[in-house]
């Protein structure tokens, strides 16, 4: 596997690092869903009270072009859409502590050429 050489090896950021954001971005909402989904089940099935305005859904048309059926209609929860929302903020904080964790171990960045350069420290005078 050949590595593009940068101007400053100090800069160089791994193609790694730079496809957590897509991944993240693709994968946090998905499991958010699923699991607001999987949220919605377990109260109906243990019987858990949620308010009067958690039970009610949101209602799509479906979309329909000729006779062909692009996506069917749909209801959604309002607890489930509360719960994906929430889980989505939650998992997101944890990946990005997650991530920031392991960037410091691995040594880290410092910086890339369109950075700004470092202040530099003055030394104190005795």
């Amino acid at each position: 596997m050949h590595t593009p050489k940068s101007p400053n090896p100090n800069t160089y950021i791994h193609p790694a690092w730079r496809g957590i954001g897509c991944i993240l971005i693709a994968v946090i909402p998905f499991a958010s869903w699923v699991l607001g989904g999987m949220f919605w089940q377990i109260t109906a099935q243990r019987g858990i009270a949620l308010s009067p305005e958690l039970q009610h859904s949101l209602n799509f048309p479906g979309i329909k072009i000729g006779d062909t059926v692009l996506f069917p209609p749909a209801a959604l929860p309002y607890a489930q859409i509360l719960f994906a929302f929430t889980a989505a903020v939650v998992l997101f904080g944890l990946m990005t502590v997650l991530y920031a964790v392991i960037y410091h171990l691995s040594g880290g960045g410092r910086g890339s050429p369109l950075d700004v350069p470092m202040p530099k420290k003055r030394r104190r005078r005795r």
